[in-house]
Formats: C-alpha cells, sequence, structure tokens
C-alpha cells in the first residue's frame, strides 16, 4: 500500500523550509540559469549547479547549511561566468590602459622586434598545451567548493573563513589588455 501521509509530509518540510530565511540566495543559481534558458544560451554545468542549489536546500537542513555556508563561492561562480555577457558593455577600447605596460614589457622582455612572451605564445599554441595550461585554471572554482565541503564537515568556522577568501576584491584586480 502506498503511504500518501508520508509524502504529504515531505511536501510541507519542502515548502516550509522554503520559507526560511536564506532561500532567496539559495535559488540565486537557479534564477541565473532561468535567465541563461532564456536567452538561448544555458550550458549543462550552470543547469546542474542551479538543480544542485535548489535540492540541497530541498533535502535537509544540514545540506541547506552546507548551501548557506557556500553561497559566495557559488556567487563568485555565477558573477564570473557572468562577466561573459557584460564584458562588451564595461572594456572599451579607450578604457585600456595598456600601452605603457606594454611598452614596459617589451623594453624588459622582448624576444623579437614588436614581439612579447605572450605574443609569441599566442602564435605558436597546440591543443594540448591549451588544455593543459587551461585546466587549473578552469578547475579552481570547483576545487575552492570541493575544499570548503570539506571543511564543512571538519572545521566549519574555518571553512567559513577559506570561503569568504574566494570572493573578489579590488586588489586582485588585474590589469588587461585587448587585442
Amino acid at each position: 500500500m502506498i503511504d500518501f501521509a508520508a509524502g504529504r509530509n515531505r511536501l510541507a518540510t519542502f515548502f516550509a523550509a522554503c520559507l526560511e530565511p536564506g532561500w532567496p540566495l539559495a535559488l540565486l543559481p537557479a534564477i541565473y540559469a532561468a535567465i541563461l534558458f532564456a536567452g538561448h544560451d544555458l550550458r549543462a554545468e550552470i543547469l546542474a549547479l542551479g538543480l544542485i542549489c535548489c535540492l540541497m536546500w530541498a533535502v535537509s537542513p544540514r545540506s541547506r547549511n552546507l548551501l548557506l555556508d557556500l553561497i559566495p563561492a557559488i556567487l563568485v561562480l555565477c558573477a564570473y561566468d557572468a562577466l561573459r555577457y557584460l564584458r562588451p558593455l564595461f572594456l572599451t577600447p579607450s578604457r585600456v590602459v595598456g600601452c605603457e605596460l606594454r611598452a614596459l614589457e617589451l623594453s624588459l622582455f622582448s624576444v623579437g622586434s614588436d614581439l612579447t612572451l605572450p605574443d609569441y605564445f599566442a602564435g605558436r599554441h597546440t591543443p594540448w598545451a591549451d588544455f593543459f595550461f587551461a585546466l587549473p585554471y578552469a578547475a579552481f572554482i570547483y576545487v575552492a567548493l570541493g575544499v570548503g565541503i570539506v571543511l564543512f564537515f571538519r572545521d566549519r568556522p574555518r571553512m567559513r573563513l577559506f570561503v569568504w577568501s574566494c570572493r573578489p576584491s579590488p586588489s586582485r584586480a588585474r590589469p588587461t589588455r585587448t587585442a
């Protein structure tokens, strides 16, 4: 026989959890995924992140607490992904200050006439080298989330400090150069 009372209790628990403080933060990745879906640019990793966040919020109080503690790193991931859409609005050739830095780089590290090391390697790339050097860069935020999850179970105050240290800060800003 099917136990409908247990299903009703789980559903009531889920809706009660939706009314707890913090639920808007838990839904931000899902909202971001919905916006990308509406713009026909939804990717699998963003959809998975939105679904995992919703599931973590609904499963248990412990997974909900883990999600709330991981929110800073998750928001960094979403914000970093959103930069691809905001870059044309904020990055224009008139706002890039890089010619002076390029001249300094040419005077110190040139490998030919008007050729810097990044220019040299940009013309001589291979798919295996691109993959090898991009892998640590692409995996950073996911490794940080994994370390945060491990620290959640071992040392929760240290986990919170670690996750909040993943946020972007003005001191980490790097000058960029457009071609």
